[in-house]
């Protein structure tokens, strides 16, 4: 018999280390992509999480989110009608079917709660030590040898160190921080996500700490979509949050101070590059145009198959990626929405919206800042192509983890009408 402390312990230590797996090697991470590859790393993901699932349904004797059941066996079987009618059979699906399914079985192993907690610390320790490497020990980054942190080459070219927790360009004068994502861009989202989760999700006080440090990594991908979607999640916390910044201080006066530290933190950003060196980044790294084409381009195909969309195949390989050329000379589809209404239709994609909504129907804030909260990681998770990130899933898809309290209360009825 394990001791109750004991086993809170051992409870907190795996769920702490299912998520930081689930962080540091979800498809869109260099330890994904590198060493491992994103479909083997989804896979291994899947059989490590199917273990714990099952130790807590079968010997831990876990009541199963009815709710869920109904929504993942819908988007699976959504998905299948999407690849039947377009006789398209690729392994991306698989890589999507596996997402959703260590979104399901997540919730049923770590509750709402220790998942934002946890959620919250990962990204705390990958951030500051991001911001570190990448700032104030970056001579030391660039000297240290290969067998301690490695260098190589992103898709594009671009050399990089591997500094282990954080990828560091090999490059004196490009000051984006890519933490451990294969860009910046991908990075602030799921800063953001933080951001939003200390702000809104939380029971306790809100940490400080983590708020600048947040802030500080977020201004410091150089993301546009990262810079106003952090903006929106800051002014709704100041205008329509219900809880305080801390007891001792009202919410006014407490959001102010957050405000002059953006604004501050900022200013420290463009002292320490350099106007001229600030201005060339953003201008050279400036890709709202393509971002534009790719939403645009994605909408167009929809159209053509609504209901169940064009596949992965026809839509994201061959169909997508000539009508964007049509409104700017790229071929990156960089529009997670987009896609999904391109690759899924309008069904499969109301319903990855609609838990979305109900992830944030959850934060301390009225409805219409659930409003602007909405709309501003519509912004952030469509200026990326995150189709297949396994992390986002599990993210969304914590919007239908319910408390055990009312989890157990619906098994009750169940049983009532059963009986």
């Amino acid at each position: 018999m394990i001791p109750g402390s004991l086993h809170r312990y051992l409870d907190n230590y795996i769920s702490f280390f299912l998520i930081f797996a689930l962080i540091f090697y979800n498809n869109e991470t260099f330890p994904s992509i590198t060493y491992n590859g994103p479909l083997e790393t989804v896979v291994l993901l899947a059989i490590i999480i199917s273990i714990f699932f099952l130790f807590k349904i079968l010997i831990k004797d876990k009541k199963i989110n009815i709710k869920s059941n109904f929504i993942i066996l819908g988007l699976i079987c959504l998905i299948l009608v999407t690849m039947l009618l377009n006789l398209d059979f690729r392994g991306g699906y698989l890589k999507i079917i596996l997402g959703l399914l260590i979104g399901y079985m997540m919730i049923h192993i770590i509750s709402f709660e220790n998942f934002i907690e946890i959620y919250i610390k990962v990204l705390f320790i990958l951030a500051l030590y991001s911001l570190i490497v990448t700032y104030l020990i970056r001579p030391i980054t660039f000297n240290m040898p290969q067998a301690i942190f490695p260098r190589f080459y992103n898709m594009v070219g671009l050399p990089l160190i591997d500094a282990r927790l954080s990828v560091v360009v090999n490059m004196q004068n490009y000051f984006r921080n890519f933490g451990i994502f294969r860009e910046p861009g991908v990075y602030q989202i799921f800063l953001n996500f933080a951001l939003f989760f200390e702000l809104f999700l939380i029971k306790r006080k809100i940490n400080i700490l983590n708020v600048i440090v947040f802030y500080m990594a977020i201004i410091s991908t150089f993301s546009t979509a990262g810079y106003i979607t952090g903006l929106i999640i800051t002014m709704s916390f100041i205008l329509f949050a219900k809880n305080k910044l801390d007891d001792n201080i009202n919410r006014k006066k407490g959001l102010m101070l957050v405000l002059f530290l953006i604004v501050l933190l900022f200013l420290i950003f463009i002292i320490y590059l350099g106007r001229n060196d600030l201005l060339r980044l953003m201008i050279r790294e400036s890709s709202y145009y393509g971002r534009i084409a790719a939403i645009k381009a994605n909408l167009v195909t929809w159209i053509e198959s609504p209901i169940f969309g064009k596949g992965l195949t026809q839509a994201l390989l061959k169909d997508v990626p000539e009508k964007i050329q049509n409104y700017y000379p790229t071929l990156h589809n960089t529009s997670t929405i987009g896609a999904l209404l391109s690759v899924f239709g309008l069904i499969f994609t109301s319903i990855y919206l609609f838990l979305i909504y109900k992830l944030i129907s959850k934060s301390h804030c009225k409805i219409l800042g659930k409003i602007f909260i909405f709309l501003a990681i519509m912004i952030t998770i469509s200026s990326q192509l995150l189709i297949y990130n396994e992390l986002l899933y599990t993210i969304i898809i914590f919007g239908m983890a319910c408390s055990p309290k009312s989890g157990q209360k619906l098994f009750n009825s169940l049983k009532l009408i059963k009986e």
